[in-house]
């Protein structure tokens, strides 16, 4: 349901509870410095991040959202509503030589994300949760991966799967 990389897209955006809000609130290591703010691409706005590229005159570090896999319906199908697990992958992307220094960012900003997930169920409301018909009914799962997938110039250095229980009131 494309909706919900929507949902996530939009909060992690979000001024007072999204990623670049968040990261000066990060705890950070003696020595280490502030990561740079991100931007935001989703895959269901932007025709580059829909292949996993960026533009050539992006500027990075870029925050990826997409759905990169399969939506599992649950069965009994209700004649009411459709509910599906689906899982947003979140990437951190660079451009360039892929040095300590962006691995460190990379890792503080993915902590960044997850506290913003965490906070679109403590301080989101239904209204930020939900699309029309389709609302995310709860979180199933998160999960941290160090992908390394290089595409081009840009190299994918940290992930955060979450997973969500997916509802479609829609007749």
């Amino acid at each position: 349901m494309i909706e919900t990389e929507d949902i996530v897209a939009t909060w992690l955006r979000d001024g007072t509870n999204g990623v670049n809000a968040l990261l000066p609130g990060i705890a950070l290591l003696t020595g280490d410095t502030q990561p740079p703010a991100v931007t935001i691409l989703d895959e269901r706005s932007n025709g580059n991040a829909a292949r996993g590229e960026l533009p050539q005159d992006q500027a990075t570090p870029v925050i990826l959202v997409g759905v990169r896999s399969d939506a599992v319906y649950v069965e009994p199908f209700d004649q009411g509503t459709l509910d599906a697990d689906i899982e947003v992958d979140i990437g951190f992307a660079t451009r360039g030589a892929v040095s300590e220094a962006v691995l460190r960012d990379g890792l503080y900003t993915m902590r960044a994300v997850v506290r913003s997930l965490r906070k679109l169920w403590s301080v989101g409301t239904l209204a930020n949760r939900q699309r029309g018909t389709v609302n995310l009914v709860h979180r199933t799962q998160v999960r941290q991966t160090k992908p390394w997938l290089p595409i081009g110039d840009v190299t994918e250095t940290h992930a955060i799967q979450v997973g969500y229980r997916v509802r479609d009131t829609s007749p």
